[in-house]
């Protein structure tokens, strides 16, 4: 990175310790958009702190949970940005309302 530069933060963060989301800003011709990158705080042998993008199996529900609020937050935010912009399929999308998947109106037995 030259002199000039800065490094760019992350517009949003979600966090379930230790696994966290960073949602980062991405402006292009066609608008803007979010995207996201998942990391694991976890401690040295040294006693400092690292981040790793590797997960155990225990961890994956936590990432799954982080995974799920980054996307809500990463869409609300991009919404957000092009309804800025001036997007009229965003404000649209915006109002529409989809009905939640219950296991009143579910015909999957399944957990997935």
């Amino acid at each position: 990175m030259s002199n000039n530069q800065t490094k760019q933060a992350p517009v949003a963060k979600v966090r379930c310790y230790p696994v966290q989301a960073a949602i980062w800003k991405n402006e292009t011709a066609k608008g803007t958009f979010h995207t996201v990158t998942f990391s694991r705080t976890y401690k040295k042998e040294n006693g400092e702190y690292g981040d790793t993008d590797s997960f155990s199996g225990a961890q994956l529900l936590q990432l799954a949970h982080v995974a799920q609020k980054a996307y809500d937050k990463a869409e609300a935010l991009t919404r957000a940005a092009r309804i800025a912009e001036g997007d009229a399929q965003a404000e649209d999308d915006a109002v529409t309302d989809y009905p939640e998947t219950t296991s009143e109106n579910s015909d999957d037995e399944g957990p997935f």
